[in-house]
């Protein structure tokens, strides 16, 4: 009886020390990431109806509705450098400070005819998985928020690179903040 006691100790031990060491279950404030929080999954149409292509299919987007690879590696974020988007921890809602820069961006694309590219991004916490549909999920609300302002839903595209491309290194909320954000670029006009 003692020896199958030990036993189960041990596979306890072993299992435990497997799901702590396992890169798809990061814990932040109590809340589990892995396959996004309260388990949702990424939508099939954004909010307008249309099709939604996650990051990782960008490519098998219509080619009349995805911008070129040359678009994608010539894509121009200065001239929106200053109407960057940040958000809170977590969340995809736009905040009233926040607002009047995409109103700009959408003042400025109306006169010049630029199409769009919208990079969501996202801070280190959670998989890698969550963070890149929460960058989608934050990069789709902008293209809302733009669209009811008068732009062409066909004019503007959505990536997410999740937490590949963090804007600040360091893991503090003054880091954290700088990398919740969405970055608008000019992909042509």
């Amino acid at each position: 009886m003692k020896e199958e006691f030990v036993k189960v100790l041990c596979l306890i031990a072993v299992v435990s020390l497997i799901s702590a060491c396992s890169p798809s279950s990061k814990r932040f404030g109590g809340a589990n990431y892995d396959g996004g929080m309260y388990g949702e999954s990424l939508p099939e149409t954004d909010n307008l109806g249309n099709p939604y292509y996650g990051s990782e299919n960008i490519n098998d987007m219509p080619a009349a509705d995805r911008p070129s690879g040359a678009a994608l590696r010539d894509a121009n974020y200065s001239i929106f450098k200053n109407q960057t988007i940040y958000f809170e921890f977590d969340s995809t809602g736009i905040r009233a400070s926040e607002r009047g820069k995409l109103e700009e961006v959408a003042r400025e694309t109306k006169v010049s005819g630029y199409r769009l590219l919208l990079a969501g991004h996202c801070d280190e916490r959670g998989t890698f998985e969550y963070n890149r549909g929460l960058g989608e999920r934050r990069a789709l609300s902008v293209r809302e928020y733009l669209v009811g302002l008068g732009l062409n839903p066909g004019d503007i595209s959505t990536i997410s690179y999740g937490e590949e491309r963090p804007a600040v290194s360091g893991s503090n909320e003054t880091a954290w903040a700088k990398n919740r954000r969405v970055e608008i670029a000019v992909v042509g006009r």
